[in-house]
């Protein structure tokens, strides 16, 4: 079994709204508790309207959404955020093969093996990239998600990861640093529970698997918002060649819109 260790960096996206053309449709969320069984065991999920997944938005390219959000958790806050931003969108750059949208070199499978996860390194910096994991149709990837400091000694905190166009398993967790060799025979490969999100848990790890099935480009990032605008995301891309008619819509900022610009002048 292959094992990736995730690197972290900014993820984005990009979308169009034409608001001259559009309607407005207005949204009323109450995010509560409930009692849900989403895989086959009982237990308390986060619901939208008394929904677990929630309500579906439906709206046309140009509408203008008014949601309006009520917190019913006890205890926690909670909030609710669009993705995206005018940037040339991943999906058109791969589909078109455009050459400068993006950094092509294939980013890091791993971290180095002397990383002190309690310390902070010497050179607090990051780096910074837009690379993507690419993956061929119906590969099964594997994933360590290895939890560090936060630029303090001994001092870490909770990241909830979410993934895109995907569910996937939960192999296991574990506290430390993940020991290859080690720790991935205490890993559940018989009935693991499936999941589109999972818990980072302080200095530790998470290990989870998917199958890379659904063409396309999809996010796979933590769902604290602020870290994600830091950098804590990752893309990955599979079989895009085979995504089929995609809409100008979701192609037409940055240079997949300069390149359909550019085509609609010749012809």
């Amino acid at each position: 079994m292959r094992l990736k260790a995730v690197s972290i960096w900014c993820i984005w996206f990009g979308y169009l709204f034409v608001l001259s053309l559009g309607v407005v449709r207005e949204y009323k969320f109450n995010v509560e508790e409930k009692a849900h069984k989403p895989d086959c065991v009982e237990h308390v999920v986060i619901g939208i309207n008394g929904e677990f997944p929630g309500p579906t938005i439906q709206a046309e390219v140009g509408d203008i959404l008014h949601i309006a959000v009520t917190n019913k958790l006890c205890k926690v806050g909670t909030a609710i955020h669009w993705h995206g931003i005018r940037q040339t969108p991943y999906l058109g750059s791969i589909k078109f093969n455009i050459k400068d949208a993006f950094d092509h070199k294939s980013p890091p499978d791993n971290y180095s093996s002397n990383y002190d996860i309690f310390k902070p390194p010497l050179n607090p910096s990051t780096n910074i990239g837009n690379g993507v994991y690419m993956f061929q149709m119906n590969r099964v990837v594997d994933l360590i998600l290895q939890n560090a400091n936060n630029l303090a000694e001994k001092k870490s905190e909770v990241h909830p990861w979410h993934m895109h166009g995907h569910d996937f398993w939960v192999l296991g967790y574990g506290e430390g640093k993940f020991q290859p060799g080690k720790d991935d025979r205490k890993l559940n490969l018989k009935n693991p529970p499936f999941r589109n999100n999972a818990v980072l848990f302080p200095h530790g790890w998470t290990a989870l698997r998917f199958k890379a099935d659904n063409p396309g480009v999809w996010a796979f990032h933590c769902h604290i918002e602020p870290h994600l605008h830091m950098g804590m995301g990752v893309v990955f891309a599979e079989a895009v060649q085979q995504v089929k008619n995609i809409p100008k819509e979701a192609l037409a900022c940055g240079l997949t819109g300069k390149m359909f610009r550019n085509s609609s002048k010749h012809n």
